[in-house]
Order: structure tokens, then C-alpha cells, then sequence
């Protein structure tokens, strides 16, 4: 048995459970989801840090919501620009 996985009842952590589901959930979007859903939190995801070179224009933010469509935008431009946001800024249910 992997000591780094059979850690025992009294010893799992948040941080052992998401790396695990990390593990198991690459590529998949419930993986970012998680990210969200902890607010990037390093202390449950160890070693995570922006990467290198990160956009500049989100002034050291994580990405949190996925940018409308460019089609979306021109096809519907109005209705866009109402609920428009830039994408650092949390989805509505990540709100505190």
C-alpha cells in the first residue's frame, strides 16, 4: 500500500481527498470546478500557484468563469453587455 494514499482515517485531509480527485478528474472540468468551489486555495491544493507568465491584465487573479463566445458577442452584443463580466470575477454562484 502507497503510505502517501493509505494515510488511515486519522490522518486524511481535504488536501489528500482533492489530490486524489485531481488525479482521477485530469482534464476533466470538474476539476476546475473544485478549484473554484475551494476559492484556489493552496493550503487544499499544495504547491498551486499561478503559472508563469499568467495574463497580466488579470492583475495576479485566478480565471474564474469562461468568456462568452465571440459569436455570442456579435450575434447578441446587447444582451451580452449586460451580464458581461471579466473572466478573474466569480460566476454568480461562487459568490460570497
Amino acid at each position: 500500500m502507497d503510505t502517501s494514499v493509505g494515510v488511515g482515517a486519522d490522518n486524511l485531509t481535504l488536501a489528500l481527498i482533492m489530490r486524489e480527485k485531481y488525479i482521477a478528474t485530469f482534464l476533466n472540468p470538474e476539476s476546475f470546478v473544485d478549484l473554484r468551489r475551494y476559492d484556489f486555495d493552496p493550503n487544499v491544493f499544495v504547491g498551486l500557484e499561478l503559472p508563469f507568465n499568467h495574463n497580466e491584465t488579470l492583475n495576479g487573479e485566478w480565471v474564474r468563469r469562461a468568456q462568452y463566445p465571440s459569436t455570442e458577442q456579435t450575434r447578441n452584443g446587447e444582451e451580452v453587455s449586460k451580464v458581461l463580466q471579466p473572466i478573474s470575477v466569480g460566476v454568480w454562484w461562487d459568490k460570497d
